[in-house]
């Protein structure tokens, strides 16, 4: 049997409405699959962009990839070896590296992609940004830096530029506002205090998840107004 992929919201061949893209509301299309192998545990789903240029190939067509490695979500973490093998294949262009703390496979992670052009370590664990970047890291894909964002950048820009003092006086102003959005499951607390600025429509999260407690949310407000 041949696995299958459908979406209702476009035929096959078709463009993607706006609506599913960073130029409308940038909400994820609807899937449907068939077909998939009775063994499967997990789908890796590719994407053409037609629209980025790419000599190469006349066509225009370019598939990249940025990895995810997040072992407190999915319970497996991705070696420094498995990652190098990657970074040595042009369309992975990098990884959000989050382990739970700065560990031996991070700077090893590091130290075999340093010399991979094309390729950047990006922090995933907002707690420890700072010193990643320091280390090698490119920057970062960050939630925390949903508030607070000037100041994250300039932390960023300030490892970046090996401003050591600098960076580290955003770093310890930030570090209570991530702890304070992280205090209960995510994103609960993000979506509380991003409704309280009026800038999302509710606070609400899906089940099984839980709405964010009032006291969680005004602490993380607090940690905000503080490191603004």
């Amino acid at each position: 049997m041949t696995m299958k992929v459908t979406s209702s919201a476009f035929q096959q061949g078709g463009a993607i409405p706006p609506q599913y893209t960073c130029e409308g509301k940038d909400f994820s299309p609807p899937l449907a699959w068939s077909g998939a192998p009775a063994s499967a545990k997990t789908f890796a789903l590719i994407v053409d962009d037609p629209d980025a240029p790419d000599p190469a190939k006349p066509q225009r067509v370019y598939v990249h990839w940025v990895v995810y490695n997040i072992p407190a979500r999915t319970g497996r973490n991705l070696s420094a070896r498995n990652l190098h093998e990657l970074a040595r294949t042009p369309n992975f262009a990098g990884v959000k590296q989050a382990p739970a703390g700065l560990d031996d496979d991070t700077l090893e992670l590091l130290r075999l992609t340093n010399g991979v052009d094309g390729f950047s370590v990006l922090g995933g664990t907002d707690t420890f940004l700072f010193p990643l970047v320091l280390l090698g890291g490119a920057g970062t894909i960050c939630a925390s830096a949903h508030v607070c964002t000037e100041r994250f950048v300039a932390m960023i820009e300030c490892g970046l530029a090996g401003k050591v003092d600098e960076g580290r006086a955003h770093a310890e102003a930030l570090l209570p506002v991530t702890q304070a959005l992280f205090a209960q499951p995510n994103p609960a607390v993000f979506k509380g205090v991003l409704q309280a600025q009026g800038r999302i429509p509710t606070a609400d999260v899906r089940l099984p998840l839980l709405n964010a407690s009032p006291d969680a949310t005004q602490r993380a407000l607090d940690a905000i107004a503080t490191a603004s």
